[in-house]
């Protein structure tokens, strides 16, 4: 990469060495997407790695509660403000908080699940317009739900051809001293980039080139399982969840109920466990009768209306101990690769800001480096390091922003999943405001989003 060999960033443009500046982003999630879409925007190509075979080999999961100030400004950037609110539901954002016997704690209903605020600067300030074009009626300041596959799958649709290379699992990356590297997929395929990022979440093959930490267990184990045609199906659990969630946490364990634009209801069940504990007693998506009878046992004495979810269930389900990476993870420069979204700040889901946060990462990577790869750019000698300090300024805010909200989603587990979580999560939700200790700036606000999105 020397003298002024012309590699630009232009979709489709080949310079003279017949290459294009190639950014290869590992994992297509939403912040992989949104990253390769607002690079679309900007002119400049990049190609998604992608380990599933299609876009319809499974389920995406539950719906997701994007909030203004990240995952809807993404999405601004994008462009794609009005294809969101074709498919987002307002009304899913409401919510109730109860005890396991089904009672709100004094004082408090269901109300709307509020965008949280007070992020720090790095995302911008407090109360800054979000721009996200919220149609007439609808509440701007809302975080209006969509289904994980509705949101994937308008991104998608947002690329073009060619832009997502699907069965392509990371083996291994090679850096090739120049800030470069040779990417090894499981496939036998062997490309190399300019510019690396990891989107590809909890166990990244990206992040050891950056560092050594691994996530770690929380002492909280998940069990997702689902309601089919609730309404008919479960109709108390249904008319007790609502348009949008129930949130039922009691005893040092929870149950999340979760509806979905399809008539499904998501449950998302909480334990405290020793990590091996979904393996010793044999709970696991290949032995769902005994999975759900195991779950239902731990709820029996809870109120009629969970106790019919748990048995309206089906056999699709999941299990997940949860895990996290260290609050304030931070890594040395090391040009021509970083990471987004969970890869680089995995975090429990009671800050209700994983995929939120891992959009935002997403178009502030894409709009730093746009002024240097953007069309009529061309690589010159100056520009690797150009692109390298493009990269620093967006770590440093990601850094400080990933900290904040990991430090919040940790202070909130342990408030949570605790003998009166219900108590404790209505004080982070409701009007009082955050409780006394919680860390500086912490919003108030319900874990909104889905659970399962750890």
């Amino acid at each position: 990469m020397t003298g002024t060999t012309a590699r630009t960033g232009t979709t489709g443009d080949t310079g003279a060495d017949g290459t294009t500046t190639r950014i290869a982003v590992i994992g297509g999630g939403p912040a992989g997407l949104t990253l390769a879409r607002i690079l679309q925007v900007h002119g400049i190509a990049a190609t998604v790695y992608e380990r599933e075979p299609d876009r319809d080999v499974r389920g995406q999961g539950g719906t997701l509660d994007l909030h203004g100030d990240t995952g809807r400004r993404a999405l601004q950037e994008a462009r794609l403000t009005e294809e969101f609110w074709a498919k987002a539901r307002p009304e899913g954002a409401e919510f109730r908080i109860v005890d396991k016997h089904g009672a709100a704690p004094r004082g408090f209903g269901a109300g709307p699940a509020p965008d949280a605020a007070g992020t720090p600067d790095a995302a911008g300030p407090p109360g800054t317009a979000d721009g996200s074009g919220a149609p007439g009626g609808a509440d701007p300041g809302a975080s209006p739900e969509i289904d994980r596959g509705d949101l994937r799958g308008l991104l998608l649709d947002s690329l073009a051809p060619g832009v997502v290379r699907w069965g392509h699992r990371l083996d291994r990356a090679e850096p090739l001293g120049d800030g470069r590297h040779r990417l090894h997929f499981d496939n036998g395929a062997v490309e190399v980039c300019d510019l690396l990022i990891g989107a590809e979440g909890a166990h990244s093959r990206v992040r050891p080139l950056l560092t050594p930490v691994e996530p770690h267990y929380t002492g909280v184990s998940l069990v997702e399982l689902g309601i089919p045609d609730a309404d008919r199906t479960a109709p108390g659990a249904a008319a007790a969840v609502g348009n949008g969630s129930l949130f039922a946490f009691h005893d040092n364990k929870g149950l999340v109920l979760q509806r979905n634009s399809d008539g499904r209801i998501r449950v998302y069940a909480f334990f405290r466990s020793p990590e091996d504990w979904l393996r010793v007693a044999g709970l696991s998506a290949d032995d769902p009768v005994r999975t759900r009878a195991a779950v239902a046992r731990h709820f029996a004495d809870w109120a009629p209306e969970f106790r019919d979810a748990l048995a309206a269930c089906d056999d699709t389900l999941r299990t997940q101990p949860l895990e996290i990476l260290p609050v304030g993870l931070r890594w040395s420069r090391s040009p021509g690769v970083t990471l987004v979204g969970d890869a680089a700040h995995l975090m429990s889901p009671f800050a209700g800001q994983g995929v939120n946060l891992a959009m935002w990462d997403a178009a502030e990577l894409a709009l730093a480096v746009a002024p240097v790869l953007a069309p009529p750019a061309r690589w010159e000698d100056s520009t690797a390091a150009s692109l390298d300090a493009a990269v620093e300024g967006y770590e440093k805010a990601m850094f400080e922003r990933g900290a904040f909200w990991a430090g919040v989603s940790a202070f909130n587990h342990d408030r949570v999943l605790a003998p009166d979580g219900h108590e404790n999560l209505h004080l982070m939700a409701g009007p009082p405001g955050p409780p006394d200790g919680a860390p500086a700036g912490a919003p108030g606000g319900a874990p909104t989003g889905a659970p399962g999105g750890a």
